[in-house]
């Protein structure tokens, strides 16, 4: 028997009252920098025009990089990304990174 795997990630965002990714627009996915000089505001970097963001972000060029990747259903800035963020930023001085899919996590065609 096989499982068809996209029917049952649909059946389950229609229990979960969740629109159907092929019904909303999605918008693409960004980046949110902080480093120890905007720990409060957060920066974005948008792939299609990341060299100019990061030329007008608080970049530290040479400095690490620590990188938060959340989970199916999570957003950029959710309590871990921050939790993370804290203590990263008050270890040490880095350029922490997190990824927001905007809803594109959400598309069943990702899970194929």
């Amino acid at each position: 028997m096989s499982l068809d795997y996209a029917a049952a990630i649909s059946h389950l965002l229609k229990l979960l009252q969740i629109p159907s990714p092929r019904t909303v627009k999605c918008p693409p996915s960004k980046f949110y920098l902080w480093t120890r000089a905007n720990w409060v505001t957060v920066d974005v970097i948008h792939p299609q025009s990341m060299k100019e963001d990061l030329a007008k972000s608080h970049w530290m060029a040479g400095r690490p990089v620590k990188m938060f990747v959340n989970g199916w259903g999570n957003r950029a800035d959710d309590e871990y990304g921050i939790i993370f963020r804290d203590a990263y930023l008050w270890a040490g001085n880095f350029n922490y990174v997190s990824v927001d899919y905007g809803c594109g996590d959400l598309d069943v065609r990702n899970y194929k």
